[in-house]
């Protein structure tokens, strides 16, 4: 596609071609993050695109998330754990009708990037937090309802699955990462379907959602070498810091604007 076409294509989209390229720049870090944790892609992808281009949350990061978290299970398919996956999908079925409702009320990108920002920040300190919870059915449907709250809201719904599944080690972390990506799959799929009912998925989210297909295919192509050059290194650090430098962005604006 030629330069002119390309310019032509995004404004189809109401986004301009830098900021289009940023998104797939993060798009592709997502996927690499994704697959080598089982989660965190909406950490990295969504502060970004509710910077840059707000008007496609939550539903055009959840589109483009989708496949991403429905092809990074297959691999870990038998290291799910199902007694753990039951309660967490119950929950989040509930937090994303509670959400759909809250969306269909306050449909404003602006607000939207607000609350994406705010739930990153609290995903965030609950990492850093080295917050210890014991795994039970109780507190995987509370954590799976959280994530259903701020995972329609905001795109962002890991964090609270991820504490209780942060300290796991060896076999356990096997089993973490794939019973995440199984909760992430079927989660965003309840979001999709909840937003959908309260009318909240568009047309400009799926064309944005198709147009971010070639970098979350290159994310793809990158991990395996990525996870092996990055044997043994830690890049929590760093996508924290990125997921929080662009949270306090949004939240900047939003004060310089008056929308908060």
């Amino acid at each position: 596609m030629t330069g002119g076409g390309l310019a032509g294509a995004l404004s189809s989209l109401d986004i301009a071609p830098l900021a289009w390229g940023a998104c797939s720049l993060a798009v592709t870090a997502g996927v690499l993050t994704q697959r080598a944790t089982g989660g965190a892609f909406g950490m990295v992808v969504a502060p970004l695109v509710a910077l840059i281009a707000p008007q496609f949350m939550p539903a055009g990061v959840l589109l483009v998330g989708f496949p991403v978290t429905l092809l990074s299970t297959p691999r870990d398919l038998s290291a799910i754990s199902g007694g753990e996956l039951a309660p967490a999908v119950a929950g989040r079925a509930a937090g994303a009708l509670v959400a759909a409702a809250v969306v269909a009320l306050a449909p404003d990108p602006q607000a939207v990037a607000v609350m994406v920002a705010l739930a990153v920040l609290v995903g965030v300190a609950l990492s850093v937090s080295g917050l210890r919870i014991a795994i039970s059915r109780a507190s995987l449907a509370a954590a799976g309802a959280l994530s259903g709250l701020t995972g329609t809201l905001t795109s962002v719904g890991a964090p609270p699955m991820a504490l209780l599944y942060q300290h796991a080690a060896g076999a356990a972390q096997a089993r973490a990462r794939a019973t995440l990506n199984a909760f992430f799959s079927i989660g965003i799929a309840l979001s999709l379907g909840a937003l959908l009912w309260r009318g909240q998925v568009a047309v400009s989210d799926l064309a944005f959602a198709l147009s971010m297909a070639p970098a979350a295919l290159l994310g793809f192509a990158l991990a395996r070498p990525a996870m092996r050059l990055l044997a043994g290194r830690s890049v929590r650090p760093l996508i924290l810091s990125l997921a929080a430098l662009a949270s306090g962005m949004i939240l900047t604006r939003a004060l310089l604007s008056g929308s908060v």
